[in-house]
């Protein structure tokens, strides 16, 4: 099929609500994003392709041949890197995503139910802070539901 075409088919789909989820192949397994209709990066994957978000980085994630000790998802959205990670190192690298926004964080939580993840989720927001330091600001409660102020 041409990719106008398909395109045009994966939309359809995706208004009609016969797609929910999108599954992004890492290794043996797949990482299933729920949030398909309920975020820009879900809608995006759904209909351009499992690895068209922000392809470069999924890629570097994806062929990295090197152990980590720390994977840290600053601004991690949907948890989409976060989740690629844990999949893709494994024991002994932990993941953390930092994310403030509380609609995000409830994305997040279904990312990683929907795949049985158990990386470390911190709702804050990251800051340079002085020359060895990063500040972590935490949404106050009752300000509104996207708010970092």
């Amino acid at each position: 099929m041409r990719p106008i075409l398909r395109r045009i088919a994966n939309e359809s789909r995706l208004r009609l609500g016969l797609v929910t989820t999108v599954r992004v192949p890492v290794a043996d397994r797949s990482l299933i994003v729920p949030a398909a209709r309920r975020s820009f990066i879900g809608r995006q994957l759904a209909v351009y392709g499992p690895l068209s978000y922000e392809p470069e980085l999924c890629k570097l994630l994806l062929t990295w041949p090197w152990r980590l000790g720390t994977f840290l998802d600053g601004g991690a959205n949907i948890g989409l890197f976060a989740g690629l990670a844990e999949l893709a190192f494994g024991a002994p690298t932990t993941v953390i995503a930092v994310e403030p926004l509380a609609t995000n964080l409830a994305l997040i939580e279904e990312l990683r139910a929907a795949n049985a993840l158990g990386f470390e989720v911190q709702a804050a927001a990251l800051h340079p802070g002085g020359a060895d330091t990063v500040d972590l600001f935490v949404p106050e409660t009752g300000i509104g539901a996207e708010s970092i102020a």
